[in-house]
């Protein structure tokens, strides 16, 4: 007997419960509801109420030795710190689709579950346990299709403005990760790979026609290649009033199917050594019905439950996880299968982007370097800064939530930064090592250490016996980069780490030990961090009598490009460089007053100009979106995203020097401080 535990209960949630409740069926005698936890206590026990179990909060679900296994069933940016506390907590887990709302943040997801292997991971994607999607992927299997040549997929839903106005997640980036693809059809994603292979490829659009203030796409369409040669379209919208049924067609050289509604409407197949004919059918000859009779539970009564879902897919995926723990085996969707349908989407998005195809790899990519628990916490979702889903999460999970949040950030920002031929933050990391005063053969901590802008200098300036400098960032993708450079031209005494660098926690024995390190250096990170003083105080206790501590931070901007600003303020809502109004970085005085409560001593700033030149506007585009600037610009709508554009530039073409270059001259600030 499984024991589950619900985190959510909202409408998926309560349908998950009214499941495993029913004594009319299968799962009773394999599954039982042990308890539900929500960030809403009301919520929560009126649901508890309903299904007769405890509620409680999410740490008490998971730390309860009463509850094997955990539903997740929460907003998808949440689902992977969820997913990976439960799996920490010795629970068995199936996620609620997506995965996650990042590749890179569902590849953590599945390290954690690598390395507790004796867990189960899964994700809810039922509609693989429809009769319609069985008969097909049997007839597939046989060969009886042929070639399988193209593949349609028709989602032409609608949803009224009051849908994506019904919580505070819905329609948001970070969140809700995307809108009709990834909300809506990344069940059919999964189920065309699960029918016709792995996507390869895709090209696509997305567009914002017909719904407001949300931050995702109401309508996608793209092209898909298949790793088999097939080719493929998609069409998922939520702006099709009034809505009509999903539709899947899947095409062979030797017979065809049409799954409408879940329900398999045209089948035709050519039989053993028939000879195909000349010219189509043109609708005759439809098998639906015979292969349906052949299929075992096809006659079952179609239950639905109060939201509108039916009963028997879900029953069948729970019978199913229950018997892959059982046997010791993967779920039939497993956190794999997960990641593949999450990386179409991705593509998706990343193709309407950028107006090229975007190439994927068909095989599973490979689990993220795990260095350890640690390195695991910090596998959190993206997460809007919402206060009610701090609620939702375990004590850490609402601020893990944006420090994943930061990372995906820079990881989308690793493949171009500092790539654009503007080497900004490496003049600025050797000037922080210059004022930090590293010496041959010191210890030297880099937190936040992106590519190695001040790790390499730190590296270098330390050199000699026992010198070196050790880098930690939370964004793989930089640390990715950071160990590229390394060893590209070394140094050999520097080496790069993705973990917290708040904490300085990363899971690995060594570098963490307190009282070690000569000196830590912050170039350009402290602000991001959620919370700058704890983090203070963290490095004093790493500082040996008489380290130091050392970082840059922004100054006043140049004030000749205030313009620019205000003229894309309208269209944008995210800022990575926004402050907190508490923030000690607001002020000179405000930071040293944070430092010397921390224990530090003789603080002083200087500021310097920042001098960056562009070659022109493409250069200084290419630039912003390289570097965290990104995010403001990610968070302007697609469709006025070309206005905003045009309104920069405007702004730009008066700043042009006369050879169409742009110079920007701001300052930065280089504070020193010392443990003695």
């Amino acid at each position: 007997m499984l024991r589950f535990g619900i985190i959510g209960c909202g409408s998926i949630g309560g349908f998950l419960g009214r499941l495993l409740t029913r004594e009319d069926q299968p799962l009773y005698g394999r599954a039982r509801l042990a308890g539900v936890a929500c960030r809403d206590p009301g919520r929560a026990a009126a649901s508890a109420a309903e299904l007769g179990c405890p509620a409680g909060r999410v740490a008490e679900l998971l730390a309860r030795p009463d509850v094997d296994a955990v539903a997740v069933c929460t907003p998808s940016g949440t689902h992977g710190e969820l997913a990976t506390a439960a799996l920490e907590a010795g629970k068995h887990v199936l996620v609620e689709k997506p995965l996650e709302v990042t590749t890179t943040a569902a590849g953590r997801l599945l390290t954690v579950a690598a390395r507790r292997a004796d867990r189960t991971l899964g994700v809810i994607s039922q509609r693989r346990f429809d009769p319609a999607a069985q008969v097909v992927k049997a007839a597939v299997d046989r060969g009886e299709l042929g070639r399988i040549t193209s593949v349609l997929v028709e989602l032409p839903w609608w949803r009224g403005q009051r849908y994506y106005s019904s919580g505070s997640w819905r329609g948001t980036r970070d969140l809700d990760g995307g809108g009709a693809l990834m909300n809506q059809a990344v069940h059919t994603l999964d189920l065309i790979q699960w029918l016709a292979g792995p996507v390869t490829e895709v090209a696509a659009h997305t567009a914002l026609l017909a719904h407001r203030h949300i931050e995702v796409e109401d309508v996608a369409t793209a092209s898909l290649r298949f790793a088999d040669g097939a080719l493929g379209t998609v069409l998922a919208t939520t702006a099709a009033y009034p809505g009509r049924t999903a539709r899947i067609a899947v095409h062979g050289d030797r017979g065809s199917a049409v799954i409408d509604n879940d329900e398999l409407t045209w089948f035709h197949a050519a039989g053993a050594g028939e000879q195909t004919a000349d010219h189509g059918a043109y609708g005759e000859g439809n098998q639906a019905a015979e292969r349906l009779a052949l299929h075992p539970g096809a006659d079952r009564e179609p239950v639905r439950d109060r939201i509108g879902l039916l009963y028997q897919p879900h029953h069948d995926q729970l019978m199913d996880f229950c018997d892959a723990v059982a046997d010791g085996r993967p779920p039939l969707v497993d956190g794999a299968a997960g990641l593949r349908a999450l990386a179409v989407v991705t593509a998706v998005y990343e193709s309407s982007r950028t107006g090229a195809p975007v190439p994927l790899d068909p095989r599973v990519p490979p689990p993220v370097a795990d260095e350890g628990p640690a390195a695991a916490d910090t596998a959190a979702p993206a997460e809007r800064t919402s206060s009610a889903m701090s609620e939702t999460l375990p004590a850490t999970a609402a601020c893990s939530g944006r420090k994943a949040a930061i990372a995906g950030l820079f990881d989308r920002s690793a493949p171009t930064y500092e790539r654009v031929g503007v080497t900004h933050f490496d003049d600025l990391g050797e000037r922080l090592v210059e004022h930090a005063g590293i010496r041959p053969g010191e210890r030297v901590l880099d937190v936040g250490c992106g590519t190695g802008s001040v790790l390499l200098p730190a590296a270098r300036a330390a050199a000699g016996s026992g010198g070196e400098a050790i880098g930690i960032d939370l964004s793989p993708g930089m640390v990715a980069r950071a160990r590229e450079r390394i060893a590209d031209a070394g140094p050999d005494n520097a080496q790069a780490h993705t973990g917290d660098a708040e904490t300085v926690d990363w899971g690995v024995p060594g570098p963490s030990a307190t009282g070690t390190f000569d000196a830590v250096l912050a170039g350009i990170s402290m602000f991001f961090f959620l919370d700058p003083v704890a983090a203070m105080v963290r490095y004093r206790e790493l500082l040996n009598d008489g380290g130091r501590l050392a970082l840059s931070w922004w100054g006043r901007p140049d004030p000749r490009w205030d313009a620019v600003f205000r003229a894309s303020a309208p269209y944008g809502g995210l800022s990575a460089h926004r402050l907190p109004d508490d923030s000690p970085f607001r002020s000179a005085d405000a930071l040293h007053t944070a430092l010397e409560k921390a224990g530090y001593r003789s603080v002083e700033t200087v500021e310097e100009a920042c001098v960056t030149r562009f070659v022109g506007p493409g250069q200084w585009w290419r630039w912003v979106w390289s570097t965290a600037g990104r995010q403001f610009w990610e968070s302007v709508p697609e469709d006025a995203r070309e206005e905003a554009t045009a309104a920069v530039d405007a702004e730009l073409k008066k700043l042009m020097a006369p050879d169409g270059s742009l110079t920007s001259s701001s300052k930065v600030r280089f504070t020193l401080a010392r443990t003695d």
